[in-house]
């Protein structure tokens, strides 16, 4: 089972129920970063996409080997894995540069010119 749904559960109850917690949980050394970047960018890692999609598949192919599940069921599992992934596929990977780190005079940009003295 993912873990990150359920820290995410749990960041979202401890900032209603309890500020200590809630600041323990954003600050923490393992944690805490992935927190922060999910807030404030939406970032899920490349490892956490490719454990989470491939769990979803074979979650999906242990629900398909059962002999007792009603075609409709998996038709529906299939819609929900599928529509999961797509949005984990879809949010960024990375931390966006800081604005004043995506260009640089190197990347194509010219020097201001001298002035004549």
């Amino acid at each position: 089972m993912p873990t990150t749904p359920f820290l995410l559960l749990a960041l979202w109850c401890f900032a209603r129920s309890s500020k200590r917690f809630h600041d323990w949980l954003y600050n923490h050394a393992r944690f805490g970063p992935y927190l922060q970047d999910w807030r404030y960018h939406s970032v899920i890692p490349p490892k956490a996409k490719f454990l989470s999609v491939t769990m979803m598949g074979a979650s999906f192919v242990l629900v398909a080997t059962r002999d007792s599940v009603a075609p409709w069921v998996l038709v529906v599992v299939a819609v929900v894995l599928l529509s999961v992934a797509a949005y984990i596929l879809t949010r960024p990977s990375h931390r966006p540069k800081p604005a004043y780190a995506r260009q640089s005079p190197s990347e194509g940009e010219s020097s201001p010119p001298a002035s004549a003295a």
